[in-house]
């Protein structure tokens, strides 16, 4: 019943939360005798916790409730976050948010610092710390004004000279920072004064902004000891760090009494060992990439959210001269047998959400789409399948959970539209090394996303650092008759300033029909992006707004009860 209400109140304002927890509570206690003397199940467990931990919660109150006294239980209404909230993140080895490699680690960091911009889950950016991004004409430079009166934690003015100095930290090679890939156009940083600096660009770069998400700390932070505490100026602050007991975060201004207070961060160092402490009560939410994520929806007892992650999967049509699909008419079939409409019919409709061109349907560059719109495959015509002189070769990475079962399915409708194929299933370089070499017909690949949404980053060549390996397949830059002439018009349609590629306004009908004709015509067949989630211990009450970008937004309205959390007792 408590899962059910905390369903049904998640994304209500403050107040009215307040209201409905509080009946909640009085529903639960209610209840208690039935529940008190039978096995506490996961949907249950969080309504057991409730109403037995909390000291707040009488008997007294309930009954109050129950006749209709509603300011006696409003006097005595929970304490909201009357526990502290554990979530994890992997093994540390530092502390500066720049050297963040894990999404478990960026999530958490995603609490305690921001950027210069923030992104949204549609996609769009919108400014954070800065005031505004100016760029010239030409594209080669950009001025960065920050917001007037900005403070890091400890106090501290945050000026320009922060910003280059974390600007300069991420570019510098030795550095290894994640965050450097997004910034590669950018050839120098120089402050202009205390709230304003310049970049100066080897070419212009219309997904800039989106580079300026890192998070923004103190100079004089980058040359501190690695588990020293970082200032940053998002929701929570470092309180305090011990190799054992984890980091402890504290909100760092509080305007409401039922905001959620306190967070400890436990290191662990996958998602497996992380849900095993889930299980002894050592955590109370825990983010799960792809693969966790899958295996736990089929756990009832849990109480789950999900959220479109950043991994897509995508098939690669081999089109040599020497191969099955060198012929338009049989890859015109396969992308019109094999796509994410055909996905969605199956079970690996629960795995993600399915695509054909490798960006979410919330994404404001698919905000033009109409569900009335004839997909660009069928305005392609319908082709009978010719049969070839040999099986498809169908090349999957035994490393891989669900791109094992995903290439069952893909068998399945090969088989059903009688064309005959051969599974190989290699091991993960012996996979790669399968691909590159050209000797297969289909082969299920997987490609972590950028940040911003590149509409074409599976069709331009060459491609950017974080897909270069890609050039090296073999089926690139061939495709149906006219794929390199909608390649050249995607190109030209793309924005060409940062202000265009903010997602303030919403994309042109021309850019979203190029996007759909490029993908149409590619030798690729994008299929899914995988989901990820969150799963909540039996102590919260509430849920988290996760996106992608942002898994623990929302993570301040929590409430948290004392007593045990885990769902699995």
């Amino acid at each position: 019943m408590a899962a059910r209400l905390d369903r049904l109140i998640g994304y209500r304002p403050r107040a009215a939360r307040l209201a409905c927890l509080l009946c909640a509570a009085l529903l639960i206690l209610q209840s208690g005798a039935c529940m008190a003397s039978g096995p506490r199940t996961g949907t249950e467990s969080a309504a057991t916790a409730a109403s037995t931990a909390d000291p707040s919660v009488t008997a007294e109150t309930a009954t109050a409730g129950s006749e209709g006294e509603s300011s006696q239980a409003i006097d005595r209404r929970p304490q909201a976050a009357s526990g502290t909230l554990r979530i994890w993140w992997k093994t540390r080895t530092t502390l500066n948010p720049l050297l963040e490699t894990s999404r478990s680690g960026q999530a958490v960091n995603d609490l305690i610092f921001q950027g210069l911009f923030r992104i949204n889950e549609n996609q769009s950016v919108e400014a954070e710390l800065a005031a505004g991004l100016k760029v010239r004409e030409d594209g080669l430079q950009a001025i960065i004004t920050l917001k007037p009166g900005l403070v890091f934690h400890d106090g501290q003015p945050l000026t320009a000279a922060d910003v280059a100095a974390c600007l300069q930290y991420v570019i510098n090679p030795e550095n290894h920072s994640i965050y450097a890939s997004g910034l590669s156009a950018v050839g120098a940083v120089n402050m202009v004064d205390s709230q304003n600096l310049e970049l100066l660009l080897n070419q212009p770069d219309p997904w800039l902004s989106y580079a300026l998400t890192f998070p923004i700390i103190p100079a004089a932070s980058l040359t501190a000891g690695p588990f020293d505490l970082v200032p940053g100026t998002g929701s929570y602050k470092m309180l305090s760090y011990d190799g054992q007991s984890g980091l402890e975060l504290e909100l760092a201004v509080s305007g409401d009494p039922s905001e959620l207070k306190k967070i400890q961060v436990k290191a662990y160092r996958n998602e497996s060992e992380a849900m095993g402490a889930f299980e002894r009560d050592e955590l109370d939410l825990v983010m799960l990439d792809d693969q966790e994520y899958g295996r736990y929806t089929l756990r009832s007892s849990l109480r789950l959210d999900y959220y479109t992650g950043n991994k897509a999967v995508f098939l690669s049509c081999n089109t040599q001269s020497s191969r099955p699909l060198a012929s338009g008419d049989r890859l015109l079939f396969i992308k019109k047998l094999i796509n994410a409409a055909a996905l969605s019919k199956t079970e690996a409709a629960g795995w993600g959400e399915a695509t054909d061109v490798g960006l979410p349907a919330a994404s404001w560059l698919m905000n033009k789409i109409s569900p009335d719109d004839t997909p660009v495959l069928d305005q392609l015509g319908t082709p009978a399948w010719n049969a070839s002189s040999k099986p498809l070769s169908l090349l999957v990475p035994a490393d891989d959970e669900w791109r094992l079962k995903l290439a069952g399915i893909i068998g399945s409708l090969l088989e059903n539209a009688g064309i005959a194929y051969e599974q190989q299933t290699l091991a993960a370089d012996v996979f790669w090394q399968t691909v590159t070499a050209g000797e297969y017909d289909l082969a299920i690949l997987s490609a972590s996303l950028p940040a911003a949404p590149v509409p074409d980053w599976l069709y331009k060549s060459p491609r950017a650092p974080l897909f270069s390996a890609l050039d090296s397949i073999n089926s690139q830059g061939s495709g149906l008759a006219d794929y390199a002439a909608w390649q050249t018009k995607l190109s030209q349609l793309l924005p060409v300033s940062s202000e265009a590629a903010s997602g303030m306004s919403a994309a042109g009908a021309d850019l979203t029909q190029a996007i759909l004709e490029t993908a149409a015509r590619s030798p690729w067949c994008c299929l899914m992006l995988m989901s990820e989630g969150l799963a909540y211990g039996d102590r919260v009450s509430g849920q988290c707004r996760p996106d992608r970008y942002h898994p623990y937004q929302n993570i301040e309205e929590l409430w948290v009860w004392s007593g045990q959390s885990s769902s699995f007792s």
